[in-house]
């Protein structure tokens, strides 16, 4: 005589998985969703995990060691820990505004300089040469403007580099996770 019900759990399983569902029952009901924090909201969160940035909040992490936070956001990229994945969001949106800030910064008339590592900026005597004043005050201010000018241009210059450093390090960095996670697939199989 067959049965229409399928067989009961054994208790050990049953048990466990009980457990489980109770775990994530209590842990919903104590942790936030943070993926509807305001970004304000996550950068005064406090890390609770680890040891050498515990009770730290995570904007003084992110501004305060920036390779602990590239080290992290790489190693525990895949974790599926809260304290894990809230921090992780965290670094996510501060780099979303970092990059919608750059991008709507950049002048539209004219595209951003290629990067070139070896690319150093020299002034010459040419540059820095000082003429002699004259008494007049309007050559002077003249001068003065034309060199505000010049340090305005190479600051400038030095900004665009230092953004495109940053995307490039961005795309290193997601080109690693990547990586790196599809070696974790490839181990797996």
């Amino acid at each position: 005589m067959s049965s229409s019900h399928s067989a009961v759990p054994t208790k050990g399983n049953l048990a466990e998985r009980f457990r489980r569902v109770m775990e994530t029952s209590q842990r919903a009901q104590e942790e936030p969703d943070y993926t509807k924090m305001t970004l304000e909201e996550l950068r005064q969160s406090v890390i609770t995990f680890g040891e050498a940035k515990k009770g730290q909040t995570y904007e003084k992490v992110l501004q305060g060691d920036q390779s602990y936070v590239t080290w992290f956001t790489t190693k525990f990229a895949d974790s599926q820990k809260y304290p894990h994945r809230r921090f992780l969001f965290y670094v996510q949106k501060f780099v979303e505004q970092a990059e919608t800030i750059q991008v709507t910064a950049q002048p539209k008339s004219r595209p951003a300089p290629k990067s070139n590592p070896h690319m150093m900026v020299h002034l010459t005597d040419e540059d820095t040469h000082v003429p002699e004043v004259s008494d007049d005050e309007n050559t002077m201010w003249d001068l003065i403007e034309g060199q505000r000018q010049q340090i305005c241009q190479l600051e400038n210059h030095q900004s665009q580099r230092i953004n495109n450093l940053e995307v490039a390090m961005g795309q290193i960095v997601g080109q690693l996770q990547e990586l790196t996670r599809h070696l974790k697939g490839a181990e797996e199989q």
